[in-house]
């Protein structure tokens, strides 16, 4: 899929770059809170479609993520762009960014110059260089490199010789983060929030609106995801909330603060990490000018691809591995289950579904909450969809037939409450088409597919990976998430 993760080591070789995506399962059909209309992101194209699975392509670009006001008017979209020059770029960037991007440049240029004289850079000193240059700031290399090539040519060209050529051909991605507004089976581009030289993988608004949380690739853990904070209303530098934290956090219904899982120092063949939570606003719910530290709630097993999300009630729930401690590494690593955290004196954790329940939950557990905050969609990354009641843990089979050698692109998402759309594989009984997969709607045990219509092209980069045909475009750079 072409979504950002997040950042993979970039090699300038040549001063190109060599891409490793991972395919992330994510919410690619996004609906609007009163069911009307969904944002539907396929690697290539972003387009809306109504409750009847009616399809309008979208002039805006690929979105990479999406989230809806609570009013169903607008769409916060994050959308890939690219700048061929500096000139174009640079008049995007905040200040702060800016200048990381120019004194990264000084530091490459630096260090180019100050190899030995006399014999052209081969591939693999110019590699190292730029691996030594970048690390810690890596998702900075590609604006980095463009600002040498416009705003310092002469002394670059020089040295690098042949490589030059190549160098010439670059630009720069970066990813806008803009409110659009719904007209019809339309959108119109409104207020951009931020442009960043990150993808976004994830995107929660908070209740009112004014701020929103999102998740990009880390420059600072290999392989591993930051939280960030921005307001809505003003351009303002996002803050940084936590680095090595799992895809999917969540505002509490308050919107004061922001829940998230988040890794612990530990060895990776024996991942340890927190349900946490950081204050980010006042009882007004008002962005706060300083941010207090972080709390831990909760001691989990960690992986990037959890969730959290906020109830009403000041429960949590979250998702990870069901392990007790001590255990051996590899029972650490067994199937995922449901959990909510209860706030409180003492403050508590409890199973969503029994221990005694006879029905297993999907592998993986990628799971949502429902509007009416009454069950959550569960799905695995073989394609097996649930809907499971918080009331009493009862799982109800949306889709139990897996996907063999396949995994989940497209996640679950609730069109309204007690509607549930999802993604039906090829050769199944509710899709008898060989080629491709279809999106339906699932509502009291009736299944209805909206997407007979849409083209091919949209549908094969909503199915499951690997896709059977390649994108018309490359994948952008970033890495792979939990499966």
């Amino acid at each position: 899929m072409k979504r950002f993760a997040a950042v993979c080591m970039i090699f300038l070789l040549g001063l190109g770059f060599v891409v490793s995506a991972g395919c992330l399962p994510r919410q690619l059909v996004v609906w609007s809170p009163d069911g009307a209309r969904a944002v539907v992101m396929d690697s290539n194209s972003t387009s809306l479609c109504d409750g009847d699975g009616k399809l309008a392509t979208l002039n805006i670009g690929t979105a990479q993520a999406a989230a809806w006001t609570a009013d169903s008017k607008h769409v916060l979209l994050a959308v890939q762009k690219s700048a061929a020059k500096w000139a174009d770029i640079a008049p995007v960037l905040d200040e702060p960014t800016s200048q990381a991007v120019i004194a990264a440049a000084d530091d490459l240029e630096k260090a180019i110059l100050a190899a030995p004289a006399g014999e052209e850079l081969t591939d693999e000193q110019v590699q190292e260089i730029a691996k030594k240059v970048f690390e810690g700031r890596n998702s900075l290399a590609p604006a980095a490199t463009v600002y040498l090539r416009d705003a310092r040519p002469d002394a670059m060209r020089k040295r690098l010789g042949d490589k030059w050529k190549t160098m010439e051909k670059l630009s720069v991605p970066y990813t806008q983060l803009g409110l659009h507004d719904l007209d019809g089976m339309s959108l119109k581009p409104g207020q951009v929030i931020l442009n960043s030289l990150k993808g976004i993988n994830e995107l929660r608004l908070a209740p009112n609106g004014k701020a929103v949380a999102y998740v990009t690739g880390s420059d600072k853990t290999e392989s591993s995801f930051t939280l960030w904070l921005a307001p809505t209303t003003a351009k303002a530098a996002p803050r940084e909330l936590a680095d090595r934290v799992a895809i999917f956090p969540d505002f509490s219904a308050d919107g004061q603060y922001v829940a998230y899982i988040q890794s612990g120092k530990t060895s990776p063949s024996a991942p340890l990490g927190t349900l946490a939570r950081r204050q980010v606003a006042d009882a007004n719910a008002t962005l706060l000018a300083e941010l207090p530290d972080a709390q831990d709630l909760a001691a989990l097993v960690f992986d990037n691809m959890l969730a959290a999300r906020c109830l009403a009630d000041g429960r949590i729930l979250f998702s990870s591995a069901d392990a007790n401690l001590p255990a051996a590494v590899a029972e650490m690593r067994k199937t995922k289950s449901l959990f909510a955290f209860t706030p409180g004196e003492p403050a508590k954790v409890a199973r969503v579904v029994p221990c005694d329940s006879k029905v297993q939950l999907p592998e993986d557990l990628l799971f949502d909450l429902s509007p009416d905050q009454k069950q959550v969609s569960v799905a695995g990354g073989n394609g097996r969809v649930a809907v499971v009641s918080l009331a009493d843990g009862q799982i109800t089979w949306v889709l139990n037939e897996e996907v063999k050698e396949n995994k989940l692109q497209m996640l679950p998402a609730w069109r309204k409450t007690g509607e549930l759309c999802f993604v039906i594989p090829p050769n199944k009984e509710l899709n008898k088409n060989e080629d491709r997969c279809e999106v339906a709607l699932w509502s009291a045990g009736k299944i209805s597919v909206i997407s007979k219509a849409w083209p091919d092209a949209v549908l094969e980069n909503l199915s499951f990976a690997p896709s059977p045909k390649k994108p018309t475009t490359a994948p952008a750079t970033g890495p792979a998430g939990g499966f």
